[in-house]
């Protein structure tokens, strides 16, 4: 397709025009650009949301074309979020005007349908003027729990449960988190305590607090959970505008549904938000308006507010709090133990947010840490008076004007990496689902095996498969030792016997514990520790020959 064609000029790519022109004609329709055309960016993912004119037989539609990158969950979120929603919230939302469509490149159209019909008299919260903001992001977390929440459930967790829920799929082997993380040496067991260099103090590393095993993995919490949107920054609240006027918050509509849950921390949706707004506007401030903020979140009481940010911290933890007292259920004290734990998973979450800059990045890492440091001392686990210092590890440009956020991800392995992402977003509500997603990218690279691909290539990539499956399952979960099983088979077809024979071993012998001595499971591991051809091969290899 010509790149001076009207549908790719618009668009900016001739994969996307190609796919949106082959969906059209299996679904018996044919798009176009619109004569009023509306466009937005989401920073977080690279997406990119158009207007489209979708022409067929019955008549003309003007939709919301998303085209998002692979690792998307989005149909069964949509279809979820609309099958799931109160009557009372359905107007808040923007639902699928029809299925999703996958591209060959890994990544899915997705088709939306316009906010009140009419998404060009719509903004997003990213247009409202500051005095504005705080306002209306109390306004929408208060609708988020009363409305959309009205009588969330309690599940009893770990913490460490909770910390990998926030944190998600940016924890992943490919995720974003560590990308920047690994980089920095901060993902090294050696480091459990940081001190950070702008005020001295001694903190937990928030990187490590999700991890299996951390001293917060096992602790006990309730936690209020429901429905969810997943990903709630500004770009994803459509304001309509008031004829002749203002934007009005109390009609606002969420886009982007495929993220959604319903059964997450209600805590998420609004720290997302209230967290995106200091994100915005936290590169206006001098450093001690800064530093001020940061006190303020970690102890409200004793910190003292410094411009309408203050005011967007106060007025959704209040709308929280408020909304939840208000039911008199008793789980007041739970939800304010649980704000802290979001607080620290979405703030460790928007540090992968590149396009923040370097002092905003670290300032969101600060933030998790001396929040981590209160949780410590709020649970009586002693703190060391010394730690190593840690600077600033951010080093990426800053951007003009602190526009969109784009979260540093390594090259896109489509198949698996939607395979691994949805096992992420599965993990707090349903293991069962988890396992079945990592058994599918595990498919995904014995398939690409059998392909062709070189084993070294698939070693590396389950490697990172078993990694991810030990942080969502554990260690000695069934389906982690599984694929600990096969990477023992690839490690040996790439020519490294020992090391398989030491994993079929090592995974043999938690089969007997986990699995019991007679399962086929563990049956099978010992019988390939056992396999004549496998142990010459580990011999040769120790003593050549």
């Amino acid at each position: 397709m010509p790149e001076d064609d009207p549908l790719t000029a618009y668009l900016r790519s001739p994969e996307i025009a190609r796919e949106l022109l082959a969906c059209g004609r299996r679904r018996g329709w044919h798009p176009r650009v619109p004569a009023l055309p509306w466009r937005a960016t989401d920073g977080y993912t690279g997406a990119v949301l158009v207007t489209v004119a979708l022409e067929g037989d019955r008549g003309a539609e003007k939709v919301i074309l998303k085209v998002t990158p692979g690792g998307s969950a989005e149909p069964a979120g949509y279809a979820a979020a609309e099958t799931d929603c109160p009557p009372d919230f359905r107007p808040h939302l923007v639902l699928a005007a029809m299925p999703a469509w996958p591209m060959a490149s890994g990544g899915v159209l997705t088709f939306q349908k316009l906010a009140a019909d009419d998404v060009t008299g719509c903004r997003s919260m990213a247009e409202l003027p500051s005095g504005a903001v705080a306002g209306a992001c109390a306004l929408v977390a208060g609708r988020l729990l009363r409305t959309w929440n009205p009588e969330p459930a309690i599940d009893s967790t770990s913490i460490g449960d909770v910390l990998r829920d926030q944190m998600g799929y940016g924890l992943a082997a490919g995720g974003s988190i560590r990308a920047w993380a690994r980089e920095a040496g901060l993902l090294e067991p050696e480091t459990p305590w940081v001190t950070l260099r702008d005020d001295g103090a001694v903190c937990p590393n928030p990187l490590l607090l999700a991890r299996r095993g951390s001293p917060l993995d096992g602790r006990p919490v309730d936690v209020l959970v429901g429905r969810c949107h997943g990903d709630l920054h500004f770009l994803n609240v459509l304001l309509p505008l008031a004829p002749g006027g203002p934007l009005r918050p109390d009609g606002f509509q969420l886009i982007d549904l495929g993220g959604y849950s319903p059964a997450r921390p209600v805590t998420t949706d609004p720290v997302f938000l209230m967290l995106s707004a200091i994100a915005r506007g936290l590169h206006r401030l001098a450093p001690a308006q800064r530093q001020a903020l940061l006190d303020h979140l970690v102890a409200p009481s004793g910190g003292r507010r410094d411009g309408y940010l203050g005011d967007v911290v106060d007025g959704v933890v209040a709308a929280v709090r408020e909304t939840v007292a208000g039911g008199r259920r008793g789980w007041s004290e739970e939800l304010r133990f649980q704000l802290r734990l979001s607080l620290i998973g979405v703030a460790v979450l928007f540090t992968s947010f590149s396009d923040l800059g370097p002092q905003v990045r670290w300032w969101f890492f600060r933030l998790a840490a001396r929040l981590a440091r209160g949780v410590f001392a709020e649970l009586g686990v002693p703190v060391p008076d010394r730690a190593p210092p840690t600077p600033n590890p951010f080093h990426d440009p800053t951007p003009s004007g602190g526009g969109a956020l784009v979260a540093s991800r390594r090259p896109a392995r489509p198949a698996v990496d939607r395979a691994v992402a949805r096992a992420w977003r599965a993990a707090f509500t349903d293991p069962v689902a988890a396992r079945a997603h990592l058994d599918a990218a595990y498919a995904e690279l014995a398939g690409a095996g059998k392909a062709g691909a070189a084993p070294g290539e698939v070693c590396t990539r389950l490697r990172d498969l078993v990694e991810d499956a030990t942080q969502i399952l554990g260690g000695d979960d069934p389906g982690t030792l599984r694929l600990r099983h096969e990477l023992a088979r690839w490690t040996h077809l790439d020519g490294d016997a020992a090391t398989a024979l030491r994993t079929y071993r090592e995974v043999a012998a938690l089969r007997d514990r986990v699995l019991g001595p007679c399962h086929p499971d563990t049956l099978a591991s010992a019988r390939c520790a056992r396999w004549p051809p496998l142990l010459d091969d580990a011999a040769h290899q120790r003593y050549g020959g």
